[in-house]
């Protein structure tokens, strides 16, 4: 009887979780991923490196001023109006309204930025009142 015992036991082994069972291949594909990283970052210093040390050895000060233009002087050029025309009180009155409205719906996460909101508020409704606002 004790022979017959054994052969209805249940297997010993449970089933592994599937992670447990790719273990071995999730870090193989994670160290394949980070060597290659390592790879590409490695060789992209050297790829441009070489040549601009170069050339910047070679060529005079004198040049290099010469050659630079900041691409940004031709963006702020056209940014900055040449005649600015101002805005009238009504118009300014129309925007402070706007600006106020935005104010009301915001959604303040703390007291302080909650206090700070209602100051500004308070400074909207004052231009909005007044008589005469303040040039823009």
């Amino acid at each position: 009887m004790a022979g017959s015992e054994s052969q209805y036991a249940p297997a010993s082994t449970p089933k592994e979780p599937l992670l447990k069972r790719l273990k071995g291949i999730w870090r193989f594909s994670m160290i394949v991923n980070l060597a290659v990283g390592a790879y590409i970052f490695a060789h992209a210093g050297k790829k441009n490196g070489g040549k601009h040390v170069e050339n910047v050895e070679k060529a005079k000060p004198e040049s290099l001023l010469e050659e630079y233009s900041d691409p940004y002087d031709s963006i702020v050029e056209k940014l900055t109006p040449l005649h600015r025309e101002p805005i009238s009180e009504d118009q300014q009155r129309e925007l402070f309204k706007w600006m106020l409205e935005e104010k009301r719906q915001m959604k303040p996460s703390d007291r302080g930025e909650k206090k700070r909101v209602d100051e500004e508020k308070a400074i909207l409704k004052k231009f909005i009142g007044a008589k005469t606002i303040p040039r823009i």
